[in-house]
């Protein structure tokens, strides 16, 4: 079983917030971890499973949020690739509305 290692210090997360237009906020959020992929497959091959409901929170809590709202949320995962097309993190795009 061939296991990913991740230096401590060599953690990053990158977080930026630009008002898109007068009906839309972005948040955009980078990190330079293992990826999805590997990410999935390290849980998959754990003893213990655990189910994660972080994310659907998330959707739950824009979705009420943006119910009395005239545009929707969305949220976009990309996996940020070097040019040997191995992982290097991933990018999250959140785009909420404000009207």
């Amino acid at each position: 079983m061939a296991r990913a290692i991740i230096k401590k210090s060599d953690k990053k997360i990158l977080i930026s917030i630009d008002k898109l237009d007068k009906n839309h906020l972005q948040i955009v959020i980078e990190d330079n971890g293992i990826g999805r992929k590997a990410s999935a497959k390290i849980k998959s091959e754990k003893s213990i499973k655990r189910k994660s409901i972080g994310i659907n929170l998330t959707k739950d809590r824009l979705t009420n949020f943006s119910l009395t709202l005239k545009n929707k949320y969305s949220i976009i995962y990309q996996d940020i690739e070097n040019e040997n097309k191995k992982a290097t993190g991933t990018k999250v795009i959140i785009k909420i509305p404000l009207k």
